[in-house]
C-alpha cells in the first residue's frame, strides 16, 4: 500500500521545500539494516528512514554529477579547445 505525506525537506541553497513523500516497502539486506540502525543510535542520523533518504539522495547527487563531468571529459583531448583556453588566460594576463 501507497500513500503520501506533505512533508518540507531542505535542498541547495538552504531553502526548504514542501513534497509529497511516497511511503513504500522497501528489502534491505539485514547487515546493511543493522548497521545503519546503529548509526541512528548513535545519533548519527534521526531515523532509519532519514539516513535511508539522505543516502539516495547523495547517491543520486554523485551519479548527476559523474555525468556531467562525463560530458566534458573530452575537452582534455580537444586541442582545439585547449588552444583557446590558453589564448583567455593569456589575454585576461594569467
Amino acid at each position: 500500500m501507497r500513500t503520501h505525506k506533505l512533508k518540507s525537506f531542505p535542498v541547495r541553497g538552504g531553502r526548504t521545500l514542501a513534497a509529497r513523500n511516497l511511503q513504500m516497502t522497501l528489502r534491505l539486506p539485514n547487515e546493511l539494516y543493522e548497521r545503519a540502525k546503529l548509526l541512528v543510535k548513535k545519533q548519527q542520523t534521526d531515523s532509519v528512514n532519514d539516513f535511508i533518504v539522505k543516502a539516495v539522495a547523495a547517491y543520486l547527487e554523485a551519479v548527476e554529477r559523474k555525468a556531467i563531468d562525463d560530458c566534458f571529459s573530452g575537452m582534455v583531448h580537444d586541442k582545439q579547445y585547449q588552444l583557446e583556453a590558453l589564448r583567455i588566460v593569456e589575454e585576461f594576463g594569467g
